[in-house]
């Protein structure tokens, strides 16, 4: 009976080992109704810092870009991102193999090293890998992103097209920053920035 008891215990524990290892599913996409409302919630998710939130602002080519950037950004210092590596899957040993799989079998060469880059791949592969895509970037802009809020300036000339948009706004960035780590002035600094729209199955979605 004890013999028994162990065996349904431990096929229970195999079972939540398991299903804890299911890719995460997507969220549905949010339909924004115009690109002035995405642009007003990926700005104030930026502001509080709520990664998630400004994932859901972004076209899946973007999205693909910023996955790719994040773990990219990683393998410059590997000790830094390494524990949220193994979180999400992606050792560099295994995204690597994994990769060069890919572009051997779609270029029909015997070396990867050999042969000119194929970003396009690259975005896609990694995509790919990501079981939970939006808790990746969550992470890893955590990791990256200065501490603080991230400030953007209001949308304005926002022009219009038949599936697309473009509108001027602001990075706002703080004023230059002592030694001792104090502003040298409370004067922000204000960059310039083009943000591009595109109409997708009905709702706006930030391309760049």
């Amino acid at each position: 009976m004890q013999n028994k008891l162990l065996r349904v215990a431990v096929l229970f524990f195999l079972a939540q080992l398991s299903r804890g290892a299911e890719p995460v599913k997507p969220a549905a996409p949010i339909a924004y109704a115009s690109p002035e409302a995405v642009y007003k919630a990926y700005r104030e998710a930026c502001f509080k810092r709520d990664w998630r939130t400004v994932w859901t602002c972004f076209t899946t080519e973007r999205q693909k870009e910023e996955i790719f950037e994040c773990y990219f950004t990683s393998q410059f210092k590997p000790e830094k991102y390494l524990e949220t590596l193994k979180k999400h899957r992606l050792e560099s040993e295994k995204v690597e193999a994994v990769m060069i799989k890919a572009y051997e079998q779609k270029h029909r060469v015997k070396s990867a090293y050999d042969s000119p880059a194929d970003l396009e791949l690259s975005y896609e592969v990694l995509f790919n890998l990501v079981a939970d895509k939006p808790g990746f970037y969550k992470d890893m802009c955590n990791l990256i992103v200065e501490p603080g809020p991230m400030k953007l300036d209001e949308l304005k000339k926002v022009t219009l097209q038949e599936n697309t948009a473009q509108g001027d706004t602001m990075t706002i960035m703080p004023g230059p920053v002592l030694a001792n780590g104090q502003p040298a002035n409370k004067v922000e600094q204000r960059i310039p920035k083009v943000v591009n729209f595109a109409k997708i199955n009905g709702g706006w979605l930030i391309i760049h």
